[in-house]
């Protein structure tokens, strides 16, 4: 199911895209990319890419994905976390998930908060459910669903440390 409009395969390039840093995958205690833009926020990672990048070249493994949204990836210690949001008929379920980096096996799938209708249809054309980068510091994943919930995970195994749902008026979707 495509939620609003968002890409599956965008969701699939960026996991791609996250795999391009080689070092990585084989030091994930070392390397990570705990946020939005990685470690400096500046967008740069150690390593070498590939020489060559297409939907066919220079890509580790592909996967297809248990939700979608634009978020970005988040890396630590060999997982690589997303955020995403899927259909089940009328209801819609936000989640946070985690795969390997080496493989692409999805390691754990949390379902976080399901959103009345009233909450989802005020997006705007050039977003989605799933928007907010995951956060990842000391062992914990933040997750933000903006006026639809914020959570905090463990790392490890995707065990919901808290939830919190504050009701407000989303200003621009």
């Amino acid at each position: 199911v495509n939620i609003h409009g968002t890409p599956p395969l965008l969701r699939i390039a960026v996991l791609a895209a996250s795999l391009a840093f080689p070092a990585m995958a084989a030091e994930p205690t070392v390397h990570s990319w705990p946020q939005f833009r990685g470690s400096s926020g500046q967008g740069m990672a150690e390593g070498t890419g590939p020489r060559k990048w297409s939907r066919d070249a220079g890509i580790e493994w592909k996967v297809e994905l248990p939700a979608h949204g634009w978020s970005s990836p988040v890396i630590a210690a060999g997982k690589i976390v997303l955020t995403g949001a899927r259909k089940i008929g009328e209801k819609t379920i936000l989640s946070t998930f985690a795969l390997d980096i080496a493989s692409g096996e999805k390691l754990w799938n949390a379902d976080l908060f399901t959103p009345s209708p009233e909450e989802t249809s005020a997006l705007h054309g050039k977003n989605s459910l799933a928007s907010s980068t995951p956060i990842i510091a000391d062992g914990i994943v933040y997750v933000h669903f903006g006026h639809m919930g914020t959570a905090a995970l463990r790392l490890d195994d995707g065990e919901v440390v808290w939830k919190q749902h504050i009701r407000y008026q989303p200003m621009h979707g």
